[in-house]
């Protein structure tokens, strides 16, 4: 399944925000989840065409017919890191 991220300018610490803006990330604007590593406390994410791994609550996400949908993007056995109980 593709997943989308939708960037909110927000939240994360400020250096993470700071290298998003950096990237190229815009508030607001939709990005193609490229792949990401789900960890227990912090999960990293990467985008088609944007450089680096980012810091997932900088992001909204959502499925294919663009439903919110941040239990899927994170139940995902592709993304898993860690095993997350849902």
């Amino acid at each position: 399944m593709k997943y989308f991220g939708k960037y909110l300018d927000e939240n994360g610490y400020d250096a993470d925000v700071e290298y998003a803006r950096k990237c190229g990330f815009i508030k607001d604007q939709m990005y193609v989840v490229e792949d990401a590593e789900v960890g227990r406390s912090h999960t990293n994410v990467s985008f088609r065409g944007i450089e680096g791994k980012h810091n997932s609550v900088m992001f909204e996400f959502y499925n294919e017919q663009l439903e919110q949908d941040e239990k899927g993007f994170y139940s995902e056995p592709l993304y898993q890191t860690y095993f997350t109980p849902w």
